[in-house]
This record gives structure tokens, sequence and C-alpha cells, in this order.
């Protein structure tokens, strides 16, 4: 099968890599106040977006999508929320990373409860009620909960007993964390950075959290 011919070219399509099966929704926050810690040259809501991006090609989960073992959805969410797409809608990687960059802002308040129902009701328990993968949600946000917030904890832990697993990434100083702690599955599963700019800089540690 080609061993021994020197000069040929690998086969096209996915590398080789550890198989990772897995339902992930990012839920990305959309709230007014992502841009209103804008500074000059810098767009917080792109870096936001660049992160989740920057998950998605993580060498594992990318190489994963591209396989069929891992599908992805995602919405937007500050006073409502909107679902962009759901698990069943992309299978390539590139596709998937082209339409999160091109979500648009609405700004508004920040209602994580109503995310994380929507996550549930609209995307895991509609598209692949059936799915035998472990079910990840990835709410990223940059400050509390404004509309809800009574509720936040009960929400997360109907999500929990449905045996998904939320990974709770925390932006700036803002965030309660005490709260991003309770919503988040554990320990493992809660990160925080001071700013945007850092966000990156823990993409492929949240990615490593979904296929080790």
């Amino acid at each position: 099968l080609g061993t021994g011919c020197s000069g040929s070219n690998p086969p096209p399509g996915p590398q080789p890599g550890n198989q990772c099966n897995a339902d992930i929704v990012f839920v990305i926050d959309e709230s007014g106040s992502i841009r209103d810690s804008n500074v000059p040259g810098q767009d917080n809501y792109d870096l936001l977006k660049n992160f989740a991006t920057s998950v998605i090609e993580s060498n594992n989960i990318r190489t994963n999508v591209d396989r069929g073992n891992i599908k992805v959805g995602a919405l937007r969410f500050s006073d409502t929320s909107r679902v962009e797409f759901g698990l069943n809608q992309y299978s390539t990687a590139s596709v998937i990373v082209r339409q999160i960059a091109g979500f648009p802002f609405t700004g508004g308040n920040t209602n994580i409860t109503g995310a994380l129902r929507t996550a549930r009701t609209e995307i895991l328990n509609s598209d692949r009620p059936d799915s035998t993968y472990p079910d990840y949600v990835v709410a990223i946000s940059d400050g509390y909960a404004t509309r809800e917030q009574a509720i936040l904890e009960v929400e997360a832990n109907t999500l929990k007993s449905q045996g998904v697993t939320i990974i709770g990434v925390g932006v700036t100083r803002n965030i309660n964390a005490a709260n991003l702690q309770r919503v988040s599955s554990g320990p493992r599963n809660t990160f925080t950075v001071d700013d945007f700019q850092q966000l990156n800089n823990i993409a492929a540690s949240v990615a490593r959290a979904i296929c080790p």
C-alpha cells in the first residue's frame, strides 16, 4: 500500500489523531458590555469569536469534526438567544469557523439563563436527542447575568442532570467568579482571563477539556 515509495504525497483529508466523539454547543455573549470595553484598534466581539474558532481549529477537534465524530452548534445571546446553526447543519471545521466569524453583533443585556435553556431545548434536545456522544456547552461571557439571574443555577443544573458538561469561560474582572464556578461543571471546566486579548491563550486548554 505504498510503503517504501519515496516522494509519495500523503493522502488528502484529515490526518491521524485520537478519536474523540462529542456534541458541542458554543454559547456566545453579544451583550452591549462586550464592546463597551473596546480599546482603539481592538474589537472585543471579534476576539471572542476568534477564541471560539481557535477551539474548533485545535488539531484534535478539527480532525474529528472533519471525520464526523464531533458535531458543533452555536448560538448568540443578549436579552434573547439566537440559534445560528444546529449540530447537524455543518460537517467541516472550515465552514463552521467561517460561519462563526460572520456572526453579527446585537448588544443588549446578559441573559445567560435563557441562553443555556435555548442550548438545551433548541439544539441538544432537538437536533440529536438520541445521540450517545458526550454533550458539551461552551458558555463565553464577560459579565454576570442581568436577566433571569435567580434561576441561572437551576437552568445550569438541568443541563448537568442530562449529562451535559458546561465549560464556563469568563472574560474580564467583571465576571462573578462564584456564579461561574456554580454554573460550570467543576474547576476543570472553569476558565477565566482578565481581558479579551488573553482568550486565545486558553483555547488549547478548553479544547483539551473536550478532547484530552
